[in-house]
């Protein structure tokens, strides 16, 4: 039986951390909106520790990522607003219109075409 090539298995180690970091820092925004909405501190608090955790883990994936910084960022932000969308959608009942479910195709696009252009490079 082969064994698994060292390279893949840590990009499956990197791309695990970017995206536990973004939906847990999703998390976050999804309990300190409920916070702004409907008071109570123990949202406030759980979602600022799920935005400690979110950050402690971005850190853990700009020390091992080979990744430049740019298309790190971009391919946290975006994990991390399509949590926030899908959340939105799904458990809010908001309606998106066409213009802005384009906006999140063309977001997604965004990171494939940066996961192309890096993969050619």
């Amino acid at each position: 039986m082969d064994q698994p090539r060292p390279e893949l298995a840590s990009t499956l180690i990197l791309y695990s951390l970017l995206t536990c970091s973004a939906v847990v820092s999703g998390f976050g925004d999804i309990l300190i909106f409920r916070w702004a909405k409907n008071g109570g501190g123990s949202w406030l608090s759980s979602g600022l520790a799920l935005w400690i955790v979110g950050l402690m883990l971005v850190g853990m994936v700009f020390r091992y990522s080979t990744l430049p910084f740019s298309i790190a960022v971009v391919l946290l932000v975006v994990i991390h607003v399509l949590v926030d969308v899908a959340w939105d959608v799904a458990f809010l009942g908001t309606k998106l219109t066409s213009l802005q479910w384009a906006g999140v195709t063309l977001a997604v696009l965004a990171v494939l075409l940066l996961q192309i252009g890096r993969k050619a490079a």
